[in-house]
């Protein structure tokens, strides 16, 4: 065993982070992240407990106290409180946003906030009004949460070698996640041996653009729509712009070749951002602190083939 060991061990035991508790809550009693914040605010849990933040030493110190209320609990509670955990996330993990900028401020309302603090197990048990929950086993789940703040949870599989442990955000609600999952799998099931094509994609089409995006040039039916766009550092093209055609031709591309991307006759942004995570976590092995931009892709690819799409498709004949 080595020197650290027993320290970490100890603190994994007696501590929960916050996430984890505020997820397995929700999952738990099945009720949205956001109606479980208001729940422990009205019970006064910012004033009953506090926070504890552990260096990489695992030296613990207690959060700080303002009039009676822990900051940490408090900050990061009315974060969640305004339109929901889902959406708190979703700016938390928007790389472009808060490293490449912006033109419009789309989450102004927001704040970075310290969301990276412990709960003491011993402490919650002291509540009666959670008593009944099991936070030692809060960390052994791996969490989904929907744009409707609800949480689905599985167990990790600890049969691995190294067990991973995922969190995944999803744009739908539940509701329709599950309708959308019941289709596919009826669709599976209907059509084992019919491949399906969400459209008639133009191949020669998509070879075009991603050459043209490649290139650096502008794709020809933009420049009889579009002046040439100049950004700050006086490069020719708007490379956010060009992304998101190639984010979009990328989506179109797994479609056409495989119906598990597909929702009726349309890429599954869902679907494609899942397995984006999961090979990016599982197959590449990439680490967590690599995975901005990849844990919330979904919008932003539903965003792209929603703007783009319509230029990679042959015109019926």
């Amino acid at each position: 065993m080595g020197l650290m060991d027993k320290p970490k061990s100890d603190f994994g035991k007696s501590h929960v982070f916050i996430d984890d508790f505020i997820l397995y809550i929700a999952f738990k009693l099945q009720e949205p992240i956001e109606t479980v914040v208001s729940w422990l605010l009205y019970n006064g849990f910012d004033k009953n407990i506090s926070s504890y933040e552990v260096d990489k030493h695992y030296r613990v110190n207690k959060g700080l106290q303002v009039d009676g209320i822990d900051k940490n609990i408090d900050e990061l509670f009315n974060q969640i409180s305004i339109d929901g955990y889902y959406f708190y996330r979703e700016y938390l993990e928007d790389h472009e946003y808060h490293y490449e900028g912006k033109e419009t401020l789309e989450y102004d309302e927001y704040e970075v906030v310290n969301n990276s603090f412990y709960l003491n197990i011993n402490d919650l048990k002291k509540l009666e009004y959670l008593s009944d929950l099991n936070f030692n086993a809060a960390h052994r789940y791996s969490y989904t949460v929907y744009v409707c703040d609800s949480v689905t949870a599985e167990l990790i599989d600890t049969s691995r070698d190294i067990p991973i442990r995922m969190f995944k955000l999803i744009g739908n609600s539940l509701d329709d996640y599950e309708e959308i999952e019941k289709n596919r799998k009826l669709s599976s099931t209907n059509d084992k041996d019919r491949h399906i094509r969400p459209q008639v994609i133009d191949g020669e089409k998509i070879k075009a653009l991603i050459e043209s995006i490649a290139s650096g040039e502008f794709i020809p039916s933009d420049k009889a729509t579009k002046p040439k766009e100049k950004s700050d550092d006086n490069e020719p093209l708007n490379s956010r712009s060009q992304d998101k055609k190639l984010i979009a031709i990328l989506a179109l591309l797994l479609a056409s070749k495989s119906k598990i991307y597909t929702v009726g006759d349309k890429p599954n942004a869902t679907q494609i951002s899942n397995s984006i995570y999961e090979f990016a976590i599982q197959d590449l092995k990439i680490a967590d602190e690599d995975m901005n931009g990849l844990k919330a892709a979904t919008a932003k690819i539903s965003k792209a083939v929603q703007d783009h799409s319509d230029m990679l498709y042959k015109r019926p004949e």
